[in-house]
């Protein structure tokens, strides 16, 4: 008596067939740290693609975990965008002196001095 035959023969799952299904739920983790981390562009982008890149392949591999798949695709598309929108808008700040007003308000106003260079920008221009 062969016990794979006899859980598929009625239609149960058998229970010693072990499935591989951690790269949906690992695009799903990675998408959240891609997100939690925008703000750090350099390292969301890199956890961003990988997240996109293991959400396809858990996809094309027809895991269990396809919902996981989708957020973790999701998740690490926003995270690829917010990095890169943060990347435009701090360099358009910096071309338009703008990043140097805010440093000049925050040590007017709070005396916190973020000790820049205050001649950094001007080779962007």
């Amino acid at each position: 008596m062969d016990s794979e035959n006899d859980y598929e023969k009625y239609g149960m799952p058998d229970p010693f067939k072990k499935k591989k299904n951690s790269m949906g739920i690992a695009s799903l983790v990675i998408g959240i740290l891609s997100v939690v981390s925008f703000c750090c562009w350099y390292f969301s982008i890199v956890l961003g693609i990988a997240a996109i890149a293991l959400g396809i392949v858990s996809i094309i591999q027809k895991e269990d975990t396809k919902g996981f798949a989708i957020g973790g695709i999701v998740l690490g598309a926003m995270g690829v965008i917010l990095s890169i929108a943060i990347c435009i808008t701090i360099f358009y700040m910096a071309q338009t002196g703008m990043l140097q007003d805010l440093y000049n308000m925050l040590y007017n106003m709070y005396g916190i001095d973020m000790d820049v260079d205050h001649d950094m920008f001007r080779g962007m221009y």
